[in-house]
Formats: C-alpha cells, sequence, structure tokens
C-alpha cells in the first residue's frame, strides 16, 4: 500500500519544523495547526497565493493520526 501511494505522488514531505521564521504570530499558528493536527476535525486552510498554505496542511497531516495514509492536496482555485 505504501509503494502504491508514493507511486501516485500523494505523500506529505513537510513537517511543523520546515517552517522558517521566528515572528510571534508564526510561531503561534504553528502551536494551534499542531493542536489541530491531535484533533479528527477538517482544517479549512485560506490565504494569499504564496503564502505557505501547503506547507500547513503537509505539516498538519503529518502530526496527525493519519500521517501514514496518502495526502492529497486540492487547489479549489484551480478548480
Amino acid at each position: 500500500m505504501r509503494r502504491r501511494i508514493l507511486a501516485t505522488g500523494h505523500v506529505a514531505t513537510a513537517r511543523f519544523e520546515s517552517i522558517v521564521g521566528r515572528s510571534a504570530t508564526l510561531r503561534k499558528t504553528i502551536a494551534t495547526a499542531a493542536d489541530f493536527a491531535l484533533t479528527e476535525a477538517t482544517v479549512l486552510i485560506q490565504g494569499e497565493s504564496g503564502t505557505g498554505k501547503e506547507l500547513f496542511a503537509q505539516s498538519i497531516h503529518n502530526a496527525s493520526k493519519r500521517h501514514d495514509g496518502p495526502f492529497v492536496a486540492v487547489n479549489c482555485a484551480a478548480l
């Protein structure tokens, strides 16, 4: 199963440690996202283009109980 997931490219590689920045706002946002990763809640990430939304999505996925499953990014703007 893992080989099949890797072959399709549905893999989250980023982790919270991958997010670079020192501002208090960014640190608080990372802490909030890490808290959400521990829940079963659905998370909607909104923001301007280039702000790192997918980095946060991958980090949340990798910190969650579902980290062994596939990660499928959906670009709503492309729909």
